[in-house]
């Protein structure tokens, strides 16, 4: 057990971050032995280094502070304006092409119902992205001196904890890489099928190949921010999740043990506040998009299981960016099905890092009833269990939500409801959905030689 001793009142503010914090990485290369991946050098570095390359994509968003205090603010302004705006001009962009097609399908065809699925789901998509680069941007000055105070504020006093960190993170990057692998895979094969074939860009006749995949790799962008959004929140999670573990258990052991009890577990309450104050301080810049992210993902949830409980089939081609072969099958559905993960996985350690912070209330409670405890101690206990009663040690959708295990539940419930309705209004119809009678003239998937 590895317990710090701070000679710090419990209500001590942090110190202010500057704006212009960067990670302090070893440069140092240690050799990959097992001893040295258990040091503190070690062990912050590979911790700073993963949110330093999540930080960089973040930064080629537009949405986070230059590394370098050495550039000039004002020209660093510049580039972040001028990188925010273009992604978000791209991304409105596809929302206005993609708009188009659908007009241009709309006006041949009565029935809409799967065309409808398809293009409110991918633009609102699209569109609560943009809003939440927007939104991000505003909220990310103290961002990197709040990593780095997470970083210093680990001890890892087994190894086996580091460990678990380590390959969470590997793992989750590696789902990141194979999600990108397919992604290319995909790209291909969409540059294959339409080759050859014209498309309209608002009117002008272009490459289909070229608009398709264009409108693609815009989508592919979007989700590569939430990706990395998500990741940063997954990894504050799981390291203060797994601290907040490690301080229950030395509580555990302080009243098993009863030595000089009173003073380390001042120390440790102390430690608990600090972690607390920074997940309170991540949440400040998180919830704004996390609340956005999570609206977006229900929305989608919900039109994913009106298509999967439908036997229609796309009513007409939304150009030859949306039609109704295997390609465009696979890329929207390992496109949500990806989201949908990165979504889930924040939820889940999110929750878990709650309900690990809230872990230690029944050992003090414990503590009271069992220890003889010095007044001062028994009034800092109190205050802590009324500070975890009052402001739960969470992530929050703008506040209006908590990101616990019972978040999980309503989550649940909103699908499994959703769906319920769903076949109860398909089976009172006496079909699956709405069914589609081919009256269009051209086939879903072009021909060959065909204008779009």
């Amino acid at each position: 057990m590895t317990i710090k001793h701070e000679n710090q009142a419990e209500k001590e503010t942090f110190t202010p971050l500057n704006p212009t914090d960067v990670f302090v990485v070893p440069h140092k290369n240690l050799p990959p032995s097992e001893d040295q991946n258990n040091t503190e050098e070690y062990q912050r570095g590979y911790l700073q280094r993963a949110f330093e390359r999540l930080l960089w994509v973040l930064y080629l968003f537009g949405t986070v502070s230059s590394w370098s205090s050495r550039r000039s603010n004002e020209n660093h302004r510049i580039w972040t304006t001028i990188r925010l705006t273009t992604v978000v001009l791209l991304i409105v962009l596809f929302i206005l092409q993609l708009a188009f097609m659908y007009l241009q399908a709309v006006a041949e065809i009565p029935t809409t119902t799967v065309m409808k699925v398809h293009f409110l789901t991918r633009s609102q998509f699209t569109a609560m992205t943009a809003l939440s680069i927007v939104v991000f941007s505003t909220r990310t000055t103290p961002l990197r001196g709040l990593l780095a105070n997470i970083v210093k504020a680990c001890v890892w006093s087994e190894p086996s904890e580091f460990s678990l960190v380590r390959r969470i993170i590997l793992l989750h990057l590696s789902v990141i890489g194979l999600g990108a692998a397919v992604l290319s895979g995909q790209l291909i094969a969409k540059a294959f099928v339409v080759r050859g074939l014209t498309d309209s860009f608002f009117g002008l006749s272009i490459p289909a190949e070229l608009l398709s995949i264009s409108m693609i790799s815009i989508e592919s962008l979007a989700i590569c921010f939430r990706a990395t959004h998500v990741s940063v929140t997954l990894m504050m999670c799981a390291i203060l999740g797994l601290q907040f573990r490690q301080l229950t258990n030395d509580i555990k052991v302080v009243r098993l043990v009863q030595t000089n009890s009173n003073s380390q577990l001042t120390d440790l309450l102390r430690r608990h506040y600090r972690l607390s104050r920074l997940v309170k301080q991540f949440d400040d810049i998180f919830s704004p998009t996390l609340f956005l992210f999570i609206a977006s993902d229900l929305a989608l949830v919900t039109s994913l299981i009106s298509y999967f409980i439908s036997d229609s089939q796309l009513e007409a081609p939304i150009g030859h960016f949306i039609t109704q072969n295997a390609t465009d099958t696979a890329i929207y559905f390992s496109c949500a099905i990806g989201t949908e993960f990165m979504l889930t996985t924040g939820i889940v350690l999110a929750a878990y890092l709650n309900h690990q912070a809230d872990s230690c209330i029944p050992e003090l409670y414990r503590i009271i009833e069992d220890l003889d405890v010095s007044i001062d101690l028994d009034g800092h206990i109190e205050r802590s269990l009324r500070r975890l009663r009052d402001t739960p040690v969470a992530l929050t959708g703008l506040g209006l939500f908590l990101m616990n295990k019972s978040f999980i539940l309503t989550v649940i419930g909103v699908g499994t409801t959703y769906l319920v309705v769903m076949v109860q209004i398909n089976v009172k119809n006496g079909c699956n959905f709405e069914h589609v009678t081919w009256t269009h003239t051209s086939p879903v998937t072009p021909l060959p030689g065909t204008g779009g």
